[in-house]
């Protein structure tokens, strides 16, 4: 027959088992949990850098005119269109035709944007998880009559950094 003293001690022992596995089973979750996360936070950062990519590509292939400059140390790519878009009521030609890429730096962490009328729409730095940070954006002429295009991206909940390039050929017609 068991004594009092020893009942208690095999409901403290039972206790303290509950206990330690309802701990080991958060910690297990938790854990779980910023593997998904981070996951999460990784794949929004090439989602954001693929899709600002794809734009460019859509905008270079429509392009006839192609023209890389610089203002205040930052890259900028300037695409004008034969046709104007489907969008573009309101704007005079010039203005529907004409878009440019470039990174904004202002309020906050940099940007990559599209701008079409002096109106920015940011195509990075709007995501759930990631926080993604715009690292490097370049772009230069190259000597074979090209433009090579650099676009990196930081997610700030990983440190993971994801870089995409591309080349586009260089046209001037007038």
């Amino acid at each position: 027959m068991m004594r009092h003293d020893e009942q208690g001690a095999l409901a403290g022992i039972s206790i303290s088992l509950v206990t330690l596995t309802f701990v080991a089973i958060s910690f297990t979750f938790l854990s779980y949990l910023k593997i998904v996360l981070s996951e999460r936070a990784d794949l929004e950062l090439q989602q954001e850098i693929d899709s600002a990519m794809r734009m460019v590509d859509a905008d270079a292939m429509e392009a006839s005119i192609c023209k890389v400059y610089v203002v205040e140390g930052n890259s900028r790519i300037a695409f004008r269109k034969e046709r104007a878009d489907e969008s573009a009521v309101g704007r005079t030609r010039s203005e529907a035709s004409a878009v440019t890429y470039a990174l904004i730096t202002k309020n906050g962490p940099p940007k990559f944007c599209r701008i079409r009328s002096t109106v920015p729409q940011p195509l990075t730095g709007e995501s759930m998880f990631g926080d993604v940070t715009i690292v490097t954006f370049q772009a230069e002429e190259l000597p074979s009559g090209g433009i090579h295009v650099v676009l990196e991206g930081r997610s700030q909940r990983t440190g993971h950094t994801y870089r995409q390039t591309a080349i586009y050929p260089l046209r001037q017609k007038s």
